[in-house]
């Protein structure tokens, strides 16, 4: 992949962020508008749509940003690092909204349980939701740091992240068919199309490799 190429998809995965934590944001006001009453339709509907909709595809974004370049093709030069600096600081803001919004709905939600407001979280509750944007959050601050110094997208421990998302994706697919049934199996769609691209990411890596060197 191109340098432009990547330097496209970083741009995208920054929106894909930014458009995520909006959405995070909206839910976050659905659920404290009808705290009262207790009908959290709108919530669940707007979770399911960040959980599998929103993050996966940024996080396919993020990969293909990231990954997929080799340390003697990035640009160098004040410029390059400036910008470099700038979309990591991004997803490291991001990073901390997504570490930070879970434990806040969990502990309303816990709150509210305790004061009658809400019915207790099933136990695929933290695997439909918070397991995902923690993961999620992580995968940013890799990405975050493949960004700055790209060898790192070499590394195990990055590796080990794109794994972690993974199980944390298909966490929350068993989840949502224990709970749901097997119908909504195709919400794992666009988690699989993350798999594809984390396997073709890892494959490009590996042909690359001997011309890095």
């Amino acid at each position: 992949m191109s340098a432009d190429a990547r330097w496209i998809w970083r741009i995208v995965a920054c929106l894909g962020v930014g458009a995520c934590a909006l959405l995070a944001r909206s839910n976050l006001d659905r659920y404290l508008r009808h705290r009262d009453t207790g009908d959290q339709t709108g919530f669940a509907l707007g979770m399911a749509l960040l959980v599998f909709g929103f993050v996966p595809a940024t996080s396919a974004a993020l990969v293909l940003g990231t990954a997929p370049g080799a340390a003697a093709r990035e640009r160098a030069g004040p410029g390059a690092w400036l910008a470099r600096l700038a979309v990591s600081g991004a997803l490291i803001t991001g990073a901390g909204f997504f570490l930070g919004f879970p434990a806040s709905m969990r502990g309303m939600r816990v709150g509210d349980v305790a004061s009658g407001l809400a019915e207790a979280p099933g136990p695929w509750s933290f695997a439909l939701g918070e397991g995902v944007l923690i993961a999620f959050a992580v995968l940013q601050v890799a990405c975050a740091a493949a960004v700055l110094r790209p060898a790192a997208s070499r590394t195990w421990w990055f590796g080990a992240i794109l794994v972690a998302v993974g199980m944390a994706a298909l966490a929350a697919v068993v989840a949502a068919v224990s709970m749901s049934g097997p119908a909504t199996v195709m919400v794992a769609l666009p988690w699989v199309a993350w798999a594809f691209v984390v396997a073709w990411v890892v494959r490009a890596m590996r042909r690359s490799e001997p011309e890095a060197g």
